[in-house]
């Protein structure tokens, strides 16, 4: 298929417009999540802090943190800990509060004599990246909080968000091109018609008349190539009247 002027420019103004928007959305997203990780993860740091103070009045009531090791127990100060967040509809650190603590993601509670009461460990990267926080009372260090910090979201919600987010720049691409499709054929006309008169006005020349005078008001190269094609025209008509008064 042959393609003309017009849609050569068309689609070049297009893919260039699309491929900018393109370009401009990926970076947008790393950029976007990596920041939106970097949200979650101190809303997490939060968190913990929470959790550590928790857990220093759980030891304070109960004189140590030896219960932690029972799942209700160690249910209970976590519901204590985030129940703030939960009725705002944050969920930072859990899945589901009505399980056992052991499916908690991403928490380790480990207490001074090295007792793990809360682990997730398993199936975590050896190498990931851990936030550490100490639980002191009275100076001592009774038990240290460590969370592996999330690498993709996890919540619907925040799921739900960076989908909207992605639909938007989406739309915004589609009406780029679109109007990048309207720009584009615009300009090309804008280019092609002059040329197109001009090419007309050759055949015109080669047919012997040289009368033809095209429009030249155009300030670029289209205008000077108008001006040009009407200076030749006048030279051949005079060549032509000199030539007819010399028979």
């Amino acid at each position: 298929m042959r393609f003309g002027l017009t849609a050569r420019v068309v689609t070049t103004v297009v893919a260039l417009a699309v491929g900018v928007v393109a370009v401009d959305a990926l970076v947008t997203r790393w950029a976007f999540q990596a920041r939106f990780l970097s949200y979650v993860s101190e809303q997490e740091r939060d968190s913990l802090e929470r959790l550590a103070e928790t857990m220093a009045a759980f030891h304070d009531e109960e004189g140590s943190l030896s219960g932690l090791s029972e799942p209700h127990t160690m249910l209970r100060v976590l519901r204590r800990a985030f129940v703030a967040e939960s009725r705002r509809g944050s969920r930072r650190m859990h899945t589901n509060w009505d399980n056992a603590p052991s499916d908690v993601p991403r928490l380790t509670v480990t207490l001074a004599d090295g007792t793990e009461v809360l682990s997730a460990s398993e199936g975590l990267p050896a190498h990931a990246e851990r936030i550490q926080r100490a639980v002191e009372v009275d100076g001592a260090i009774i038990a240290t909080l460590t969370l592996v910090p999330a690498r993709e979201l996890a919540r619907e919600r925040d799921q739900r968000f960076v989908r909207d987010h992605f639909a938007a720049i989406a739309w915004i691409a589609a009406a780029a091109a679109a109007v990048a499709s309207i720009v584009g054929f615009l300009l090309a006309r804008r280019t092609i018609v002059p040329i197109q008169a001009v090419a007309a006005g050759a055949r015109t020349l080669a047919d012997g008349r040289y009368d033809l005078v095209l429009e030249a008001s155009r300030s670029d190269e289209i205008g000077g190539l108008a001006r040009d094609f009407n200076s030749l025209a006048r030279t051949l008509e005079a060549t032509a009247e000199a030539r007819a008064l010399g028979r």
